[in-house]
């Protein structure tokens, strides 16, 4: 199929789905024509409440609330190993603003009873959710504004640029990558944290009319339902290999020596609350995989083992170093070539299943004309590792929408493009 059929083809498709995607994105938009920057929170800025009873009284003042809750947590990626919440704000109609420190408190429970059944909001919420439930908070109902606003196809999907499209407001942003774990949080801080619930409802109340508009709120209820109950992410079996660059170490005792620093960084790391880039860089371990170093003048041999933050801990380093050149060669890691659901390297599907190739290009770009047609985010309409899955095990004895199915893909996915899936590689 040329591209001029399948552009086609997508066409007469599109028009057959009970989408608007241009009354979604109209109506999201609609009543701003300026934009106005809110500096302050409406009602002041909270006092951040950290002492049990304080938490208890919250939960009262939200359970005599209305309506959605928002959420919003901060935590301290790049500063802390863990990645816990520091601070939580909530927000409700006739209830208010709170900012919550949970570092004290620990527990949220009282916070969580008082919400059960009421609709959350939050941006994001697969970033939230999990270190919200480490303190004891789960939802019962779920509305993403960042789902939101990809199955409406806004261009940009942060909370102050969805904001600032459909509600006319302009939040700062000033601190959203500072260190929360740190005490006490300045003031500037906190009017930040207030101002992230602040819009919360009202945007959320524009995004969902939108997508009724665009016929498009199933859609938005399945996928929030999925984040929702989706399980915790599971650890990778080799997480030493995700070091960015270490695709770049080409030989097994160069993987052992990437191992064994990693494994000793992580250990430092997780006793002292640190990221791990902040005791070693990435940049040094690949370093030292590549050049296969295993012992310390090995190590000061390179240049970023000789800035002050590797220097330090230089002989837990060369440890790591002496323990890769012992490993015996029977015991090395090996080079791994596959790519995500135990799929092949695309280099390899030619030689492996002729035609996968072809069929990929062909379902990517449907996937992305209809996206277009329809205002939505591609990956939201399927996401790209199952599009290479129905590629790669695609034949006409299989059925599109169970490949689909297995690949994860939501009912509401299937239905919207699993037949013009079907009929793009039938033409092959």
């Amino acid at each position: 199929m040329n591209e001029e059929a399948a552009k086609k083809l997508v066409e007469r498709h599109a028009q057959r789905l009970p989408v608007d995607g241009q009354a979604g994105i109209e109506a999201a938009r609609q009543g701003v024509s300026e934009v106005e920057l809110v500096r302050a929170p409406a009602e002041g800025i909270p006092e951040v409440v950290s002492e049990y009873w304080q938490i208890e009284e919250v939960g009262r003042r939200l359970a005599k609330g209305r309506g959605p809750v928002a959420f919003d947590a901060e935590r301290a990626s790049g500063f802390t190993y863990s990645q816990r919440a520091y601070l939580v704000q909530i927000r409700r109609e006739g209830a208010g603003s709170f900012l919550v420190d949970p570092v004290r408190s620990g527990d949220l429970s009282p916070i969580d009873s008082a919400c059960q059944g009421a609709e959350w909001i939050l941006h994001a919420a697969d970033q939230d959710l999990p270190c919200l439930a480490q303190v004891g908070m789960l939802p019962d109902q779920l509305f993403d504004t960042e789902v939101a606003a990809q199955l409406l196809g806004l261009d940009h999907i942060g909370l102050a640029a969805v904001c600032e499209y459909a509600l006319g407001k302009s939040l700062l942003k000033d601190h959203q990558a500072d260190d929360w774990s740190k005490r006490p949080l300045p003031k500037d801080w906190l009017r930040y944290a207030a101002l992230d619930v602040e819009l919360l409802i009202p945007l959320r109340n524009k995004l969902s009319r939108a997508l009724q508009l665009a016929g498009k709120a199933h859609w938005a209820r399945q996928e929030m339902e999925a984040i929702r109950t989706a399980p915790p992410k599971e650890a990778p079996a080799e997480p030493w290999r995700k070091v960015p660059g270490a695709g770049k170490v080409r030989t097994p005792r160069g993987l052992e020596v990437l191992r064994q620093l990693w494994v000793e960084r992580d250990e430092v790391a997780r006793e002292l609350n640190i990221a791990p880039t902040k005791i070693l860089r990435n940049q040094a371990m690949v370093a030292a995989s590549q050049a296969e170093a295993t012992s310390r003048r090995q190590l000061l041999s390179i240049g970023a083992f000789r800035e002050k933050r590797a220097r330090t801990r230089i002989a837990i380093w060369a440890r790591a170093a002496r323990a890769a050149g012992r490993t015996a060669e029977s015991a090395l890691p090996k080079k791994k070539h596959s790519s995500g659901k135990g799929l092949p390297g695309r280099r390899q599907w030619a030689k492996l299943r002729p035609g996968s190739s072809e069929r990929l290009e062909i379902v990517r770009f449907c996937v992305h004309s209809l996206a277009d047609h329809l205002n939505i985010w591609q990956e939201k309409l399927l996401a790209p590792a199952a599009q290479k899955e129905l590629a790669w095990a695609y034949n006409e004895s299989k059925d599109v929408a169970e490949i689909l199915e297995h690949a994860g893909a939501r009912p509401w996915q299937v239905e919207t493009i699993a037949s013009l899936l079907d009929e793009a590689l039938a033409t092959l």
